[in-house]
């Protein structure tokens, strides 16, 4: 693959630079198993995972418009909540379902329950020492600032940029030229790598950045998208 020479790199966080320690359904069940859920069923895990996909694609963005910055956190919060009900819509509730929902609210806003990609430090660190701009776009919310926080690696990123904050969600282009604007490039001047083919991949193409699609699976064999296998196989591209 040819050098790509750019100001800035972009990384999307959860499935590129972290990830989740265990399935999420099976982090809602222990933690609901803390606060009184009683369960027989073997599968309620695997149910939970898929009943959160449903319930995480079912709403809207984390966007909040006309709404002051102050007000963010609390909007975020409800947003979650209202994910996490629909969640356990159809199966069995915790006892204290708000005392459950406060624990795995803040339980994710730490690092106890993501895991680093092996490669994401070095990398960003030899990025940075490159003379790369490096910033973080995600889909996530304000919490996001104190998992890299927790995760070590909060000093390795120039800016960080959220839907709320953004105005727009990926692979909305305006939330990719947001963040190229806010470390001073052009977007043709920057790359951005990121997990998901529509809201990292083709979203970041249409914003008119550079893209490569994070593939540690090798699931995608078309040569369009670009992917990459290790975040590390980036060093090659970009320095």
């Amino acid at each position: 693959m040819h050098k790509l020479r750019v100001k800035a790199v972009f990384f999307d966080a959860v499935g590129t630079l972290f990830h989740l320690r265990a399935p999420v359904g099976q982090i809602y069940l222990e933690r609901a198993r803390r606060h009184g859920l009683e369960t027989s069923d073997p599968e309620l895990a695997q149910k939970l995972t898929a009943s959160f996909r449903r319930a995480f694609a079912a709403q809207r963005p984390l966007v909040f418009p006309n709404q002051s910055a102050d007000r963010i956190p609390a909007l975020e919060r409800e947003w979650w909540k209202s994910v996490v009900t629909a969640t356990f819509s159809s199966y069995d509730r915790p006892l204290s379902f708000d005392a459950f929902f406060d624990d795995v609210y803040e339980t994710f806003r730490t690092a106890e329950e993501w895991r680093l990609d092996p490669d994401a430090a070095r990398v960003l660190e030899a990025l940075r020492a490159g003379g790369l701009k490096i910033g973080l776009v995600t889909n996530f919310d304000s919490r996001i600032v104190d998992v890299v926080q927790s995760l070590g690696i909060r000093g390795l990123f120039d800016q960080i940029t959220i839907p709320a904050l953004a105005g727009a969600a990926k692979p909305d282009p305006r939330i990719f030229h947001q963040a190229c604007a806010g470390l001073s490039c052009l977007p043709a001047e920057a790359v951005h790598i990121g997990d998901d083919y529509e809201e990292d991949w083709r979203g970041a193409s249409q914003a008119a950045l550079h893209a490569f699609l994070y593939d540690p699976a090798g699931r995608h064999r078309d040569p369009n998208p670009p992917c990459i296998c290790k975040l590390a196989d980036l060093l090659g591209i970009l320095l």
